[in-house]
């Protein structure tokens, strides 16, 4: 999905790995170049919306915002 922080462009994927033993999950933040701007693990049970998206880019991208839910 495509969010806009401040004047930037900014597309946020969730990549799930399922795996009956140890399920996992990569949230990425790409600039409108294709760039990769951050990377996080995530739980494989997090929920992606276009306001998380946005609220991880307004804090900077930072691990906690996201965890923290």
């Amino acid at each position: 999905m495509t969010v806009t922080h401040g004047d930037e462009r900014i597309t946020v994927s969730l990549d799930i790995e399922p795996d009956e033993d140890n399920p996992s999950a990569m949230l990425r933040a790409h600039d409108a170049g294709g760039d990769l701007l951050a990377e996080v693990r995530v739980p494989p049970s997090f929920k992606l919306t276009r306001a998380r998206a946005a609220a991880w880019a307004e804090a900077e991208f930072s691990a906690d915002s996201v965890r923290r839910g």
